[in-house]
């Protein structure tokens, strides 16, 4: 079937994307979506959303925010660790530095990863590596964050070692 406006297309039980606009025959829905996977991803996030309902998605919002900014300001603290964005959102970025001053990110976030614990992904910021700490977990609590940040602590603590200079 050829659809050929979208008042048409609403009467049909499958979604409007899955129909090609010129051809005249079903597009697959990767050819029209780009990724079948990421429309796969829309229907847990939809009953995700369904589930919780307006509070519930607000208040699961509000605790990674605030989740993340209580990640940061323990950080903060840390000579070694720099917090490099403000925290407005759920995402945290940190670098880290050895005794002379050298960029180790890439050592402390494999370290991080190997941990099991929690996952952090390296990024560029400025040219230079860097963590990204996205706090997206529902179940996700303060005492969640307090065991991140001593696995952090620990593998930057290694790290920083590692790269120490010999006197």
């Amino acid at each position: 079937a050829r659809w050929t406006s979208a008042r048409a297309a609403t009467r049909s039980p499958l979604p409007t994307w899955i129909w090609a606009e010129t051809s005249g025959s079903q597009a697959s829905v990767a050819a029209r979506s780009g990724s079948t996977a990421t429309r796969a991803r829309g229907n847990s996030v939809y009953a995700a959303f369904r589930s919780l309902g307006r509070r519930g998605l607000a208040e699961l919002i509000d605790r990674c925010c605030a989740c993340a900014r209580h990640l940061a300001d323990t950080l903060r603290s840390e000579p070694r660790i720099q917090v490099l964005n403000d925290i407005f959102l759920n995402q945290v970025l940190l670098r880290f530095r050895s005794a002379a001053g050298q960029n180790i990110t890439p050592q402390v976030t494999g370290a991080i990863q190997r941990s099991g614990v929690l996952w952090a992904g390296g990024t560029s910021i400025r040219g230079e590596p860097a963590l990204r700490v996205s706090v997206s977990g529902w179940k996700t609590t303060t005492a969640d964050v307090e065991q991140c940040v001593a696995v952090i602590r620990a593998a930057q603590g290694s790290c920083y070692n590692a790269h120490a200079t010999p006197l």
